[in-house]
């Protein structure tokens, strides 16, 4: 009887045994079929263009303007000799290319053609329409233009550039050309309409001066171009 009760422990003891044993290569953890325990599992950090959003003013820059100009030139010839004042509306398109040095501060180039038809010209106190003539000034420059708020509208800036001023004769096909020196200031706001294009409205007063000599005469003429324009910008 004594011998029975030993055996009945022995196999209740083997039996726990394996129980325990079949519970802890359950919880191990498995191998591939090469035997090695797999590789621990790696999470990539988001990458900087990831945390940058959309809507933000960063990267490669375009605007493109079209609008009004008002043309205002005085001519001062050497000597003393009464000068004369040119003015007249216009159109302006403008075309701006650059790049985000830091988020919101944008450097680049831009190009600037304004056209007024029949300028008027005042001298010695008349004031008379130049008919079949355009004035065209081409001006290229480099601009800086900085957005306070990364993802806001408000936009202030500057550039700074050559001038070309040429008056053309429609009734001869005559075009004589002039080269000078000009700065402007701007500013504006820009609404989004998708991730990257945005519409807003940009005004800008330019300044300008040019020297001609014509038939031995030197002459110095200085200029303004107020401007406020439709602009469409891919930021």
């Amino acid at each position: 009887m004594s011998r029975l009760r030993s055996v009945s422990l022995a196999v209740a003891a083997v039996s726990f045994g394996a129980t325990l044993g079949g519970g802890a290569r359950a919880e191990a953890p498995p191998a591939d079929v090469s035997g090695r325990p797999p590789a621990p599992t790696v999470t990539k950090a988001p990458s900087a263009s990831a945390t940058v959003g959309k809507r933000s003013h960063d990267g490669f820059f375009l605007r493109l303007s079209l609008g009004a100009v008002y043309l205002h030139e005085s001519w001062s010839p050497a000597g003393g000799s009464p000068g004369a004042e040119l003015g007249g509306g216009g159109t302006s398109l403008e075309a701006e290319v650059g790049k985000s040095v830091r988020p919101g501060l944008i450097v680049g180039g831009l190009w600037q053609l304004v056209e007024v038809t029949d300028p008027n010209e005042s001298y010695l106190g008349t004031t008379y329409a130049v008919t079949q003539t355009y004035r065209v000034l081409d001006v290229v420059a480099g601009f800086v233009d900085y957005y306070p708020r990364r993802r806001g509208g408000l936009h202030l800036g500057g550039s700074a550039g050559l001038l070309a001023a040429s008056d053309l004769d429609r009734q001869y096909g005559a075009i004589t050309t002039s080269w000078g020196a000009a700065l402007s200031v701007r500013g504006g706001y820009d609404v989004f309409f998708s991730s990257r294009w945005s519409v807003g409205a940009l005004a800008q007063l330019a300044g300008y001066r040019y020297a001609t000599t014509e038939a031995r005469v030197s002459s110095v003429s200085y200029g303004l171009l107020p401007t406020l324009a439709l602009a469409f910008t891919f930021n």
